[in-house]
């Protein structure tokens, strides 16, 4: 394995120019710490895996950012092939670069199929930049494996990053432009499909999120790349282009009318069985180790903490925080799981991070005063336990991409207001990062958010020393 590394390590000094021209590139240069923070442990366990079951030359590597590691069932989606998922969420195209001599070169693949540059626009690199860390990453890949077939797929559109569209056309355009004229590229749209024939996103490919696919919007990528991974030619951007919106942007044959209903049915039979998504975490909170710090640490929240519980290892380094957030989640559903995702796992302090989903009304309408008796609650049952709390504001929204329209600024100020006067009268903890991130709007301040409602890293290095702050306080002796 050493010397596989080494000329890979040689090669990422010569193409580190062209990756380094991004500005506040995240990734290191130096090869020997490409498994830094916030990926070391998914990186960690890529390289576990290899040890037990190294795979076989010639297979295909699905590399790229949380899209790729959220396939449910890759390897189930296309048979007979030797499937290697290697996702890492959050990444940018350049992580991936400075990443690709461990976990993309070692396994001799005939074909990559690459996914990244959503998580880039989404924190300010440019369509140029993108551009530039695609064409590091295929010349890393030539130099060592001058053989091996690169699939772009395109930046797919999302209502969590509408405001984005023109960012990712452009994106994707630089990038189709460039494979037109080189050998042993692919260009795959998966853009224009999931598209509507009016040209917004199409919400029944996404999860509840508005960001990431589900399965439905996995079978249509299946679709689109099984002719790619068969080594067939894929439909060419021309003939995708001269092609009419209707036939661009209607589902793949799988996607049928029936089917759909199946998928309705399907999620409707989880909120009946599931609702709150006490599965998500259950094995989790299983494996964690009995509590030996006093100091231990949970973060409640929905997909704005579990977006920021990758970053924890290096924000909060060496400190016991367990984030434990669901995506799209109001506080009724963390008020289910709370005993489950919270209070078993005995914290000395809890941070709740919750509220904004239920402005948007995700799970139907909610008055404040049913947003303010939930988190309420929560607070109670944290403290019938021996554990502190910890109120967070809401953040700083003007408008919800996927629900547009609501005004919720000042509904969130009215309940911060509320938040703070509970945690003052009982003696606990609130924790303002409204004030820190809001513009003259009440909406987030720019470039701390990709959507104006999820913080970018830079929103959440803004949040890290405030909440650091805060949940010292709560740790102080009464």
């Amino acid at each position: 394995m050493r010397s596989r590394l080494i000329p890979a390590a040689f090669l990422l000094l010569a193409v580190g120019s062209a990756a380094r021209a991004q500005s506040s590139q995240r990734a290191p240069a130096d090869s020997s710490a490409v498994d830094d923070e916030p990926w070391a442990g998914e990186i960690a366990e890529f390289i576990k895996a290899d040890r037990v079951k190294f795979p076989k030359p010639g297979g295909v590597v699905f590399v790229g950012s949380s899209t790729i590691r959220m396939w449910p069932n890759l390897a189930r989606d296309f048979p007979g092939v030797n499937v290697i998922q290697r996702g890492f969420g959050g990444s940018e195209l350049s992580d991936v670069v400075y990443r690709a001599p461990r976990i993309v070169l070692p396994y001799k693949p005939r074909l990559i199929v690459l996914y990244a540059g959503d998580n880039d626009l989404a924190n300010g690199r440019t369509p140029q930049d993108v551009l530039k860390a695609f064409q590091s990453f295929v010349a890393v890949v030539r130099a060592a494996l001058p053989q091996t077939r690169i699939a772009f797929v395109s930046i797919k559109p999302s209502w969590a990053r509408v405001s984005l569209l023109d960012k990712m056309k452009a994106t994707n355009s630089l990038v189709r432009e460039y494979i037109a004229g080189e050998q042993g590229l692919i260009y795959v749209d998966a853009f224009s499909r999931m598209l509507s024939p009016a040209g917004h996103p199409r919400a029944e490919l996404l999860e509840s999120d508005s960001l990431h696919m589900n399965a439905t919007g996995y079978k249509l990528w299946r679709y689109l790349l099984t002719p790619v991974v068969r080594g067939e030619r894929p439909e060419s951007p021309a003939s995708a282009a001269s092609a009419s919106p209707a036939s661009r942007t209607s589902p793949a044959p799988q996607l049928t009318a029936d089917e759909l209903a199946k998928r309705r049915a399907a999620q409707d039979e989880k909120l009946r069985t599931d609702w709150a998504d006490l599965q998500k975490y259950r094995a989790a909170n299983a494996q964690l180790s009995p509590m030996t710090d006093e100091n231990r640490v949970v973060f409640m929240g929905n997909s704005i903490t579990e977006g920021w519980a990758r970053y924890f290892p290096a924000m909060f380094p060496g400190k016991p925080y367990i984030g434990r957030g669901i995506s799209g989640q109001t506080t009724p559903q963390m008020l289910v799981r709370f005993r489950q995702d919270v209070v078993s796992l005995k914290p000395r302090v809890v941070v709740i991070l919750a509220g904004t989903n239920d402005i948007a009304g995700n799970t139907g309408p909610s008055t404040p005063e049913m947003i303010e008796d939930n988190i309420a609650s929560m607070a109670e049952i944290a403290r019938a336990n021996g554990i502190r709390v910890v109120l967070s504001s809401i953040l700083p929204v003007y408008d919800y991409p996927w629900k547009p329209g609501l005004q919720p600024a000042q509904t969130i100020i009215a309940i911060n207001k509320w938040m703070k006067s509970w945690a003052e009268q009982h003696g606990e903890v609130y924790l303002d990062y409204h004030s820190a991130m809001a513009d003259e709007r009440g909406g987030m301040r720019d470039g701390l958010a990709s959507d104006g409602v999820h913080p970018t890293e830079a929103g959440y290095r803004v949040m890290a020393p405030l909440a650091e702050r805060a949940i010292s306080e709560a740790l102080r002796p009464r």
